[in-house]
């Protein structure tokens, strides 16, 4: 093959044995490199299987891994393989799962730290024991294998960073490089134990050794590129150690530059907990040098679990914030709280509300913020701090532990009020609501802890902000969704965000309008014509709109019964899913276009009925016949019917049974029963020879296994000879 296509290699083509990967830019391209790689197969006489061919496609797999225009990722069947696995029961086992992920460690990070306490189990004369640790860094390395970053190529003519990491027990190295937007990707993770005398090396000398075998691993990526060396300021300009990395070393490899980075932000653990007697807080402050501090917090005061998590997180983050710290990673096992902060999860309870709208202004307050949700098995020394057990324990020193006992809410001791303008809207709900007049236009608003809240039709509860704030939080929210696919209704994200003011609908529609990327959404009047042509959504979009109900009785009852399931956002109608996210409903020609895209658009796998109509519940849509319009889909697909796993092979032509000389071969045929029977003879035993066309027949009363024998013997072997 590479002498096939020598001048195409590297540039159009990619090959490994007989696996042949074409590839190009754009699509029009393709098309160009592809017909000069058929003609170029005809010329040599090669011949592809049409069943293992697949053309014009974004990703592919080559050599068990999953190529994309991103990059390069593992294929997800490995990786499922190897978390279905049971822990290894004897060295044999062992081997056999690092085998497997020595195949894929370029994408483990960290990956000979993690599975070194497997070492000692390999030492001969030493019994086979599979202790707690091992367990942890089994469970640990399949956790790691579920979320493994995408490698891509490097970039020609564009520089390469290397970060150097050493432990105790390891030393590691991770290749990377900024692409033209600035943006940083993994291209290669290496790694390796340390063995015998390497144990002793201090930290300098150790980052030393991880460079040197990362130059050994990774020779023609530093020998092609222009490198950054990245390390720690602690590991380059050590205190107490007085030796520094050599000017030898990096005299070594010219094209290297060091830098130091900056300082690593602060990480900040955070638990709740709520029981009958009370709840209970936790916070873990980290530094960048690895020292903890621990705080206890006890909840004197009736709360739920999700209100002892928000208080949890403020109190860390306040405590951050009073220790002056300005980066800050919060790390929680709490999936409701980090999601409504980070405006994917809507807040309708009315306890909750205040809780965000005080977290999201600790948070606004540092210069640097990243929320990350873990596991809660993962988060025990909060969660130990939380519920002030014995489970607490530390690598290091045991640390003093405060218990601060609070009698008072987080967020009714920040709440403050605040001074409203004449013409401020909201100085007037405020007012009613105190003198309680208006009560049927003021019944969707509440006052909390001195914030004015008004819960919108869909459940969702919003905080009540001036016009100044408003046009703020109008254009973050717009520049922050602009870009996504599909396009989203800046008027919902702004609900999910918890905001709201009188004219939000319509000057987010306006802001729509007028971003050239966001205009293709349709205008109200544009989709209510479009929606009340013959379609399903009428009756719905007529009773939101205008309030009317069809004239039939049955028709009218039906559609009251089914009303709580559906709403509008503009004038597009949802229905509420199984988990309560949105589905858009779609009409007959949306529905046709939507599945032809998702079976067998350009990401399309041609998948089955039943894996059509999940993924399109999935994806976000909704039609009342849609489980039986994907059945008739995927049944009518023409491609899947032509690709089945069915035989498709043409029939071949039939041949001659040809004999090589006379009485060479018979054939026998029994011919019956006959009526009505002849003297008792109902069954005819016929021998035909097949060169000379004799036959031999004789009646027969019965067919049985000793007339059929005396027949061959009487009228083929004693005439003919043995056949």
């Amino acid at each position: 093959m590479t002498t096939v296509f020598h001048d195409m290699m590297g540039k159009e083509v990619e090959d490994y044995v007989d696996d042949l990967v074409v590839k190009s830019k754009t699509r029009e391209g393709h098309q160009e490199v592809l017909r000069k790689v058929l003609e170029r197969c005809r010329l040599y006489g090669l011949k592809m299987n049409p069943k293992k061919c697949a053309f014009g496609v974004s990703s592919g797999k080559f050599l068990v891994f999953q190529v994309h225009q991103r990059g390069i990722d593992v294929d997800p069947k490995k990786t499922r393989a190897i978390n279905s696995l049971a822990p290894p029961r004897n060295p044999k086992e062992l081997k056999s799962f690092m085998g497997r992920l020595s195949y894929i460690r370029r994408f483990i990070p960290g990956l000979a730290a993690t599975i070194s306490v497997f070492a000692p189990l390999f030492k001969k004369g030493r019994p086979y024991e599979w202790s707690k640790e091992c367990q942890e860094a089994y469970q640990q390395v399949q956790q790691i294998i579920t979320k493994l970053p995408t490698m891509r190529a490097p970039i020609p003519g564009l520089p390469l960073k290397i970060y150097l990491a050493a432990t105790n027990a390891a030393v590691g190295a991770l290749l990377a490089q900024d692409n033209h937007g600035g943006e940083e990707s993994p291209i290669y993770y290496v790694s390796r134990q340390l063995r015998g005398a390497e144990t002793r090396y201090p930290k300098t000398e150790l980052l030393c050794l991880a460079l040197v075998y990362a130059a050994q691993r990774l020779r023609h990526y530093f020998l092609a590129h222009k490198l950054q060396l990245i390390v720690k300021s602690v590991a380059l300009f050590p205190e107490e150690e007085g030796s520094i990395l050599s000017e030898e070393v990096l005299g070594e490899l010219p094209e290297i530059v060091a830098i130091v980075t900056e300082e690593e932000p602060w990480t900040l653990y955070f638990d709740g907990s709520s029981t009958s007697n009370g709840g209970g807080a936790g916070v873990v402050l980290i530094n960048p040098g690895g020292q903890a501090t621990a705080l206890s917090f006890k909840l004197n005061f009736p709360c739920t679990n999700n209100v002892a998590e928000y208080e949890a997180f403020i109190m860390g983050v306040s405590t951050a914030k009073e220790m002056g710290i300005e980066r800050i990673k919060i790390i929680g096992d709490s999936n409701l709280v980090l999601s409504q902060l980070q405006g994917s999860f809507a807040v309708k309870e009315s306890t909750l509300a205040p809780y965000r709208t005080a977290a999201e202004k600790l948070v606004n307050s540092f210069k640097q913020v990243v929320l990350e949700h873990i596991p809660g098995a993962t988060n025990r020394y909060a969660d130990a701090l939380a519920t002030l057990g014995s489970k607490l324990s530390f690598v290091q020193e045991q640390p003093n532990i405060t218990v601060v006992k609070r009698d008072v809410p987080a967020v009714e001791a920040m709440a403050q009020e605040e001074l409203l303008e004449e013409k401020d809207w909201r100085k007037s709900m405020k007012e009613g609501l105190s003198e309680g007049s208006n009560i049927k236009d003021l019944k969707d608003y509440v006052v909390i802890f001195r914030e004015l809240y008004r819960r919108l039709p869909g459940g969702i509860l919003t905080r009540c902000i001036g016009l100044t704030e408003a046009r703020r939080r109008l254009q973050e929210v717009h520049e922050a969704t602009c870009n996504l696919e599909p396009i989203i209704s800046l008027y919902r994200c702004l609900q999910c965000k918890g905001y709201y003011w009188p004219e939000m609908k319509k000057q987010a529609a306006g802001v729509q309008t007028n971003c050239p990327k966001c205009a293709t959404i349709p205008s109200t009047e544009e989709s209510f014509t479009i929606s009340f042509a013959e379609d399903w959504r009428a009756p719905y979009l007529a009773f939101f709109i205008e309030g009317i109900l069809p004239s039939n009785t049955k028709h009218a009852h039906k559609l009251k019964k089914t009303l709580k399931r559906y709403f509008i956002d503009g004038s597009t109608l949802y229905r509420k899913g199984f988990n309560g996210e949105p589905l858009k409903c779609l009409g007959e020609s949306e529905a046709q276009q939507v599945m032809q895209e998702i079976h067998a658009g350009d990401c399309g796998e041609h998948q089955g009925m039943k894996r059509l109509h999940r993924q399109l519940l999935n994806v976000g849509y909704y039609w009342p016949t849609m489980k039986n319009d994907a059945y008739n889909f995927v049944k009518k697909c023409h491609t899947c019917q032509v690709h089945a796993n069915l035989s498709h092979n043409p029939p071949t032509l039939l041949q001659d049974m040809g004999t090589p000389w006379p009485f060479h071969t018979w054939g026998l045929d029994l011919i019956g029963t006959i009526h009505p029977p002849s003297d008792g003879y109902i069954w005819i035993l016929t021998a035909t020879e097949y060169f000379t066309k004799w036959v031999e027949a004789i009646p027969l009363r019965k067919a049985t296994g000793a007339t059929i024998a005396n027949f061959i013997c009487e009228y083929i072997v004693c005439r003919f000879g043995i056949p």
